[in-house]
């Protein structure tokens, strides 16, 4: 029997507790970058057969989820060319045009405002907001709204600072005093890798072992996040 041979990697970067100008903010973000990543790492590098970007809503906590499945790149490839990515697109969003982005949000919000399908569909959504204990019920109409005030300059920032871990002032800077390239950090962020058994990078680990190699990782990722917590009301 032929092993499987594949790679999963999510890169996941927490933003914060949950509040309509950063979950639009979040929702816009997303929806500028799915369509590059997918058309960069699958369409033109083959790089994986499932890719994607994708909000992340966990008990009042938000998120932005990097996913990536291959069958013929190592995790370390997939987290290297998703981090690239991120390095870069930053550049494709400083320049992009501002009729561009309207379109994005316009898009967005007229996705937002679409009438729901069946008296079902409407009835999920209300649950949901009581579920997540929100109790928002027109969250669709105000999310549109809130997505009106966004300007391209407040979304570099956003993205700078959740996904680039950069400080201060980020706005493009002309002449002798130009800004420097932008710095990696990963604060709030946590990458999952999946190796097959016959996937490269695969960590040789006695199944004894698991527990305490997961429970080494885990305090790692808390230890490189100076142990930083969110409450919720939950």
């Amino acid at each position: 029997m032929i092993k499987p041979y594949f790679c999963s990697v999510e890169i996941y970067f927490q933003v914060g507790l949950d509040d309509i100008q950063h979950r639009v903010m979040i929702d816009l973000l997303v929806d500028v970058m799915s369509e590059p990543f997918f058309d960069q790492l699958r369409t033109k590098e083959q790089f994986g057969y499932n890719v994607s970007v994708d909000v992340r809503w966990t008990y009042g906590i938000m998120g932005i989820s990097f996913e990536v499945v291959s069958s013929s790149k190592s995790a370390s490839q997939i987290t290297e060319r998703i981090d690239k990515f991120i390095i870069e697109f930053r550049e494709t969003l400083r320049n992009m045009k501002h009729e561009t982005f309207a379109e994005h949000i316009c898009g967005l919000a007229q996705e937002k405002l679409e009438m729901h399908n069946s008296m079902a569909e409407e009835t999920d959504s209300l649950w949901a907001e009581i579920m997540d204990k929100r109790y928002d019920w027109e969250i669709s109409r105000n999310e549109a709204c809130a997505l009106r005030s966004i300007k391209i300059q407040e979304a570099i920032d956003c993205y700078d600072r959740w996904l680039l871990g950069m400080k201060g002032d980020t706005k493009k800077k002309e002449g002798p005093k130009a800004e420097a390239a932008p710095t990696f950090g990963k604060k709030n962020c946590l990458t999952v890798q999946t190796v097959g058994c016959n996937g490269d990078g695969r960590p040789s680990i006695e199944s004894a072992d698991i527990d305490s190699h997961v429970d080494e990782l885990v305090d790692k990722f808390h230890r490189h996040a100076n142990h930083t917590t969110w409450k919720t009301n939950l």
